[in-house]
């Protein structure tokens, strides 16, 4: 309970809100390896099973019903290894590694992600791979294709060159981002969502790194690990799901849900831009359940020094109530997006960065010279 940041006044004050954060503790919470900055403090749940809901945000004649995938209609048999050349790691996952690579066929440069094949993630892995196969967006990452090679799968993907949106982020006590440069990132991360959420799906796992970017200023959604589809069976979800910080009070809590879990979340990755990290960062992920379900979320900590239109997008977005949580659709309109910089824009911060990057990474060569 200690390590929990749960005191004794929370449970004789709040009892029902503490119970429920230790149901989800007790029964839900498995860390998956975390990346990016915070990396004692980010945390990810396993998902269990299921239960099927009653209610949609859509009527169940738009539901598409179940439809089985198997293997061999994503994945190729064919030997990979021949297919691609110049194979580079650029990042470790908790479920594989992460290589660029170019495609020899074509010349052009791809990503790979390269997961070991076990029967217990294998229905997650086809779900994964069979939303990001139909979600084709600009402004998703675009799904290649698929190997299986022995026991190893290796999943194509575009290749983002400019990394995470947390890769930004991680320099933010040096330069931050602005006004219009957030709304670049919501703009064009909501499109993403907007199309997903036609398509009925749940990306369930909205944050800065699950966020990249490319050398061209391109903005595009990945990572579809936690998503899911929802069908005429299975209207709505229940599963515990997602990252402690980002996610919603209707996750926390239990209840049934649909796709504007992902609106709570875009919110609370607005307030990463804008302050560095979520909400409740400094406290353990329990505490931080406890404070969003009982106390919601705290006005960003400097809100004069942003606009009227970003401040009533935030608040839209992060409303409590999912019934009254605007879609999508209804916050593409919004006056804050007409905000967004253009590509250009992006790319200057890009560059920024990489420059911090450099010169810090002068700096540590040049002390190791002088040591």
């Amino acid at each position: 309970m200690k390590s929990s940041g749960i005191t004794m006044e929370d449970i004789t004050s709040q009892p029902d809100a503490v119970a429920s954060v230790l149901k989800f503790h007790r029964e839900e919470f498995q860390p998956k390896s975390p990346k990016g900055r915070h990396k004692k403090k980010r945390r990810n749940t396993n998902e269990k099973q299921d239960q099927q809901s009653v209610k949609s945000e859509f009527s169940e004649t738009d539901l598409p019903s179940v439809k089985k995938v198997y293997m061999e209609d994503l994945v190729s048999k064919v030997d990979p290894k021949p297919l691609f050349t110049d194979l580079k790691l650029i990042g470790q996952g908790a479920v594989g590694q992460i290589f660029s690579a170019i495609e020899i066929s074509s010349g052009n440069k791809i990503a790979i992600k390269e997961m070991l094949l076990k029967p217990s993630q294998k229905e997650s892995l086809l779900a994964e791979m069979s939303i990001m196969r139909n979600a084709s967006h600009p402004n998703v990452v675009n799904f290649y294709g698929a190997y299986q090679n022995d026991t190893k799968i290796w999943v194509i993907m575009e290749l983002m060159d400019a990394g995470s949106l947390t890769e930004i982020l991680d320099e933010y006590d040096v330069l931050k981002m602005t006004e219009p440069q957030i709304a670049r990132v919501c703009n064009d991360v909501l499109q993403a969502l907007n199309h997903m959420h036609q398509m009925h799906c749940i990306h369930r796992d909205i944050k800065s790194d699950n966020v990249l970017l490319n050398r061209k200023g391109e903005i595009k959604l990945a990572d579809f690990g936690f998503s899911c589809q929802l069908t005429k069976e299975k209207a709505k979800r229940t599963s515990v799901i997602g990252t402690p910080y980002w996610m919603p009070p209707e996750i926390i809590s239990g209840q049934e849900y649909g796709t504007k879990v992902d609106i709570w979340s875009l919110g609370i990755m607005i307030m990463e831009m804008a302050e560095g990290e979520p909400p409740y960062m400094e406290f353990p992920p329990l505490r931080a359940l406890f404070m969003i379900s009982t106390k919601g979320i705290p006005p960003l900590k400097q809100q004069q020094y942003w606009s009227d239109e970003m401040v009533d997008f935030l608040n839209k977005c992060i409303i409590i109530d999912p019934s009254t949580r605007p879609r999508g659709d209804e916050l593409l309109g919004h006056p804050f997006l007409k905000k967004a910089c253009p590509l250009a824009k992006m790319v200057k911060l890009l560059d920024a960065i990489e420059t911090i990057k450099q010169m810090r990474s002068d700096e540590d060569d040049d002390g190791d010279e002088t040591s």
